[in-house]
């Protein structure tokens, strides 16, 4: 099924949230910001059209009223769901299934257990260390790091050289050189968790990423005060009060002394090596616990060997 989405949100930043992570859930569906007069030409293709709205900003008689020329099936759900306490949510778990489900009417969250779920999951900032190939990095990140979007949305910031990174970013909205712009943002220190989302586009794989930077070099042409400052207001986001958000760093080529600063500034750490090279190479090794010995003990470190990722991936390939 084609699923056509409008979203009624003035707010440009929770729009823009919302529709990141439903572009992640309907990778195929048609997802566009509503307008006062819509017809079937707005959102052509789509077998049905599901409206959401913010119910503190529109009525809903305007909503019917926007939608009467439509002539494919229309579902209106409320955007915002207020738990017992009386704070907004926005749960696009439950979103998805709304739509997935065609409900025809304008539905609250009622189920106890899935708002205590809700709220009780906490965003976090993750950094991730790869002395690895690049196909070994990006591995890991599939198969142990996926979780990340599983419950929110994830921002992925590749801090290291532009050759380095992935050819999975699409659609970046200042064409290829959003991360520099961070960048520049955060030299000046005149950046706001806000800003981010201006300089990012969804990627294949359900990240969210300001991309490569506009010349190879240029994280590392910045110092790194400008890089933590970077990192700190990414951070803001997992506490953000209208739709918390994931942060993955992915760190590499940076010095020893370097890493050390940065890990104090996230709630987890992943590092990826060669098991050989790390048990058998003594100043490797120490240098690794340089790392891990200067964070907080409260910050979990997990350590993976490339050798074990390989097998595991063998394994998987090889199960009927």
């Amino acid at each position: 099924m084609n699923y056509g989405i409008i979203i009624y949100e003035k707010d440009d930043y929770i729009y823009k949230l919302v529709k990141f992570r439903l572009s992640t859930l309907f990778p195929d569906g048609y997802i566009i910001r509503g307008v006062s007069e819509l017809n079937s030409s707005s959102i052509p293709f789509a077998d049905g059209i599901n409206i959401l709205f913010n119910s503190s900003q529109y009525k809903t008689n305007d909503i019917y009223k926007f939608s009467e020329n439509l002539k494919t099936p229309v579902s209106i759900i409320s955007l915002y769901n207020d738990n017992e306490t009386g704070f907004p949510m926005i749960d696009c778990a439950e979103i998805y299934d709304q739509i997935t489900n065609m409900t025809y009417q304008i539905k609250e969250i009622s189920d106890e257990h899935q708002i205590s779920k809700v709220c009780s999951k906490a965003a976090k900032t993750v950094l991730y260390i790869p002395f690895a190939y690049i196909s070994e990095r990006e591995a890991l990140i599939a198969n142990k790091l996926q979780y990340l979007t599983d419950d929110f949305l994830c921002l992925r910031l590749d801090l290291m050289s532009g050759i380095r990174m992935p050819n999975t970013f699409s659609g970046v909205c200042n064409g290829t050189v959003g991360l520099t712009e961070l960048l520049d943002l955060a030299q000046q220190d005149s950046i706001e968790k806000e800003d981010i989302l201006d300089y990012c586009a969804p990627d294949n794989k359900g990240y969210i990423t300001p991309g490569k930077p506009k010349h190879s070099d240029d994280v590392f042409d910045y110092d790194l005060d400008t890089i933590k400052k970077l990192i700190r207001t990414a951070s803001e986001l997992n506490e953000d009060d209208s739709y918390p958000m994931n942060v993955l760093i992915v760190a590499e080529g940076f010095r020893i002394a370097d890493y050390i600063e940065i890990a104090s500034l996230v709630d987890e750490i992943q590092i990826l090596l060669p098991e050989r090279l790390y048990k058998d190479n003594l100043g490797f090794k120490d240098e690794i616990g340089r790392i891990t010995r200067s964070v907080n003990s409260e910050i979990p470190v997990t350590i993976h060997y490339v050798e074990t990722l390989k097998l595991e991936k063998e394994h998987e390939t090889m199960q009927i």
